[in-house]
């Protein structure tokens, strides 16, 4: 678990463990096939948890891609309420199943202004990173659609399955986290 004063952030910056994390997957592997879906050494994630939890900001260079890749999900996994935040998980999830994507997406443009202002911020910021690394899709094979998967359980989950999202929520969840990636010019500018 990450220290509590990590998760815990209230003002409008993005929380450097997130910002770090980024700033070295953009760098080194953008290109880098199952990106996201490869998990990382148990042993390194830990020390890097360690490490943010002193306080530190240790060069991400030197820690294998999957581990910092594995880190930034297991930082949004630890927030003690999802990005997405509890109260507005079902009308996320009801969003996510509106047919005409103009409509859809005037609907979760409304959802995402009522997110805490922090909550915004990272989300947009994650967001338009996978966009990126979506982009990339033919060498990373990492495209909205397997974005989707992978990150849809660590942003979003019910208040009453604090572990993850239920199954019957799962692939909505999922198409949830695509339209935030491949709509994202639309939603978040």
């Amino acid at each position: 678990m990450f220290n509590k004063r990590l998760v815990d952030f209230n003002s409008d910056e993005i929380p450097l463990v997130v910002k770090r994390t980024i700033e070295n997957l953009k760098k080194r592997a953008l290109q880098s096939e199952g990106l996201f879906r490869v998990p990382g050494s148990v042993t390194e994630i830990k020390e890097l948890k360690s490490k943010y939890n002193n306080g530190e900001d240790p060069d991400l260079d030197k820690y294998d891609l999957n581990s910092v890749a594995s880190l930034l999900k297991r930082f949004l996994r630890d927030l003690p309420e999802p990005l997405c935040t509890f109260d507005l998980y079902d009308i996320f999830l009801a969003s996510a199943v509106i047919n005409v994507r103009e409509s859809r997406n005037m609907m979760l443009k409304k959802i995402l202004g009522e997110m805490p202002l922090i909550h915004q911020n990272l989300l947009r910021e994650l967001c338009l990173f996978l966009k990126e690394v979506a982009s990339f899709e033919k060498q990373n094979k990492m495209g909205p659609d397997n974005l989707g998967l992978v990150f849809s359980p660590n942003l979003l989950r019910s208040e009453d399955e604090s572990v993850s999202i239920t199954i019957e929520d799962a692939p909505i969840a999922k198409t949830l986290m695509k339209t935030f990636i491949t709509d994202y010019d639309d939603l978040f500018n």
